[in-house]
């Protein structure tokens, strides 16, 4: 059972000077003995008897919210009742401090004392979450809405982790090649990030990261002298028979590849958050 001591009892049922007086001990060598016997005698009696017999605070831990699989993982019958019910397995409760559970980003967050009621009056007492029957029919709205609206979204931010890594590795002459050749930092300014859509659906999502290049990318900007036709990247990436290779998008991506899984589970948890939020208004 999932439970918890966090604050033992202030005092025992049971002073030491009223059992000794029951045991007729007027001698003290046997006080800690005699103490920690109270003790025991008093939990054993509360295994016993399931109640708690002094004041204690408990805490309760369960794997998820009571009531019908919200995310295909089975609640626990145990402790629950019909109408999202959560049983306390101590008794009698005199109240409950908060109730707390993780989001979707893994952070603690703390349930509005307004979602929930505690019925202390029976015993086992019960805590009635509000809400979850709507919840549970609005999260099997989410996979499509995740799929529609956050799913592009989060494979761009993982993408957007690449590409601005290969711009940073992307070499840069240090002094212009000729007048017929593009200025330097055109490779830098080259690198780009596009989405694919013949490779790209509701369930998957294709970004690529490459150079820019070609003619109609060579007179840019307002005044038509900025190039972004990085044509030469290939050669920059791969060498030539007269060239060393001084690659820049492979050791982007080697480098940052998990930070871009990262920003890619992040931005996916935020969304997924914002559409439970959305769903339950």
């Amino acid at each position: 059972m999932p439970l918890q001591l966090v604050t033992p009892p202030a005092e025992e049922p049971v002073s030491l000077i009223e059992a000794k007086a029951h045991l007729r001990v007027d001698f003290s060598d046997d006080d800690l003995l005699i103490t920690s016997l109270i003790s025991a005698a008093r939990q054993a009696a509360e295994t016993l008897t399931g109640r708690q017999i002094v004041t204690a605070r408990w805490k309760l831990i369960l794997d998820c919210f009571p009531g019908p699989s919200l995310m295909g993982v089975p609640a626990g019958l145990v402790f629950s009742l019909p109408g999202h019910a959560v049983l306390l397995p101590k008794c009698p409760v005199q109240s409950v401090f908060a109730i707390q559970y993780l989001d979707m980003a893994s952070n603690t967050q703390t349930m509005p004392s307004s979602d929930y009621t505690v019925d202390v009056a029976c015993e086992p007492a019960r805590i009635n979450v509000q809400g979850l029957d709507q919840l549970a029919r609005a999260l099997k709205e989410l996979p499509k809405r995740v799929a529609r609206n956050s799913l592009r979204s989060a494979v761009y931010a993982g993408a957007s982790v690449i590409r601005d890594e290969a711009r940073l590795k992307a070499p840069v002459a240090i002094a212009s090649l000729g007048s017929n050749q593009p200025p330097p930092g055109t490779l830098k300014r080259s690198v780009i990030m596009k989405q694919i859509p013949e490779l790209s659906s509701d369930e998957r999502q294709t970004f690529f990261v490459t150079v820019r290049h070609g003619k109609k990318y060579r007179k840019q900007g307002k005044k038509g002298t900025l190039s972004q036709d990085a044509w030469y990247w290939r050669f920059v990436e791969f060498g030539t028979v007269k060239m060393a290779a001084r690659p820049f998008l492979r050791p982007a991506f080697e480098s940052k590849k998990h930070q871009a899984v990262t920003a890619i589970k992040d931005r996916l948890s935020e969304r997924i958050e914002q559409a439970v939020q959305e769903l339950r208004r």
